[in-house]
């Protein structure tokens, strides 16, 4: 038990979000007077409305079982530039999840687990945050009132299952709920539900000589122990097509291998003992990581973009998203997929 408990918490510990800290560049700035220097600029103006196309593949695998769940999603985003940047209104206009076993739920859906999930989507079905001149969240509006309106529809959602609960379990749920979600701030929780708006506003309001990346290095807290962990990332501009109003972006983001080794060697056999991990387990996993940390642990992110020219919106886009530990024969790995677009136009 001991162990499953340390994999547990190993797996805690990487595949929990992270909240993004200051960010500082390590490259070479580019040259605006070299002829491969290009500008993506976001032309929305100060109010208007961009709508967004999104599909979500999670995969779950462990020890070579995989479950996924798939998500098609399009929003309404209404947006007017105000004193700290804009303030965009987000509404979802339409949903389908494919669940793990092969279950649709949309919103045709009648059985009683379609009608709770849709219930629970709703809760968060509209939100207003602020975001930079990139269109970038910043921080969620009205945050606590959000908050606590989502964990009144999941223990609604749990009274009207029908299984019989106690006070006490709806109260170690609530507690368990605040412990999770009620200590993010409104930043952090921008970087939780708005994932797929942060990836897109990556590729907007740049400036990039052609197949030279610009490499930003920043720290991102692990919240699972408060644990600031050096990432590195690299955005580059790698086709410049002004006939096709076409510019493609590579971005890559994961630890440093500094940061990586001593977030594995320091950090995580400290937080393991003070989890009541055995002496037994932890000498495991030292000789593990010891002898080949990287192939026990991916923490990466990549994305590819196809930009417009003339407007700085992304036409189409995808980022993955990995996450996985091998580790006292236990294997786990959780990826990410995201499909995006954003325009001006009505999607049919």
């Amino acid at each position: 038990m001991r162990v499953v408990t340390s994999i547990v918490v190993v797996g805690l510990l990487l595949t929990t979000p992270a909240w993004a800290q200051h960010k500082a560049p390590t490259s070479v700035g580019p040259d605006p007077s070299s002829p491969d220097y290009h500008e993506l600029l976001l032309d929305i103006g100060e109010k208007g409305t961009v709508y967004h196309q999104i599909e979500t593949i999670k995969t779950e695998t462990r020890d070579g079982a995989a479950k996924v769940t798939r998500t098609d999603a399009g929003y309404r985003n209404d947006f007017t530039l105000g004193d700290d940047g804009y303030v965009v209104k987000k509404t979802l206009t339409r949903t389908s999840i494919t669940m793990p076993d092969g279950q649709v739920i949309d919103s045709k859906s009648t059985a009683p687990e379609a009608v709770m999930v849709r219930s629970l989507i709703g809760s968060f079905s509209e939100l207003t945050f602020i975001a930079d001149d990139s269109l970038t969240p910043v921080r969620l509006e009205n945050w606590p009132e959000l908050r606590e309106r989502s964990k009144a529809t999941v223990l609604s959602l749990i009274r009207a299952s029908g299984e019989k609960t106690s006070t006490d379990f709806e109260q170690s749920f609530a507690k368990i709920y605040d412990n999770l979600i009620g200590r993010m701030s409104s930043e952090q929780a921008a970087d939780l539900y708005l994932k797929a708006d942060s990836f897109m506003a990556i590729a907007h309001n740049v400036g990039l000589e052609r197949n030279k990346p610009v490499i930003t290095e920043s720290t991102v807290i692990v919240p699972l122990g408060n644990y600031p962990l050096a990432m590195r990332s690299a955005l580059t501009l790698t086709e410049w097509k002004p006939e096709a109003n076409s510019a493609r972006l590579s971005y890559d983001v994961g630890p440093t291998p500094e940061g990586m080794k001593a977030f594995l060697t320091e950090f995580m056999p400290r937080f393991l003992k003070e989890a009541g991990a055995p002496e037994n387990v932890l000498k495991e996993i030292d000789t593990s990581l010891k002898n080949d940390p990287k192939s026990s642990f991916d923490m990466s992110t990549h994305c590819d973009y196809d930009v417009a020219i003339d407007n700085g919106l992304v036409r189409k886009g995808g980022c993955r998203q990995t996450s996985t530990f091998h580790l006292l024969g236990e294997q786990f790995s959780k990826v990410e997929t995201y499909e995006f677009s954003e325009s001006f136009t009505v999607p049919n």
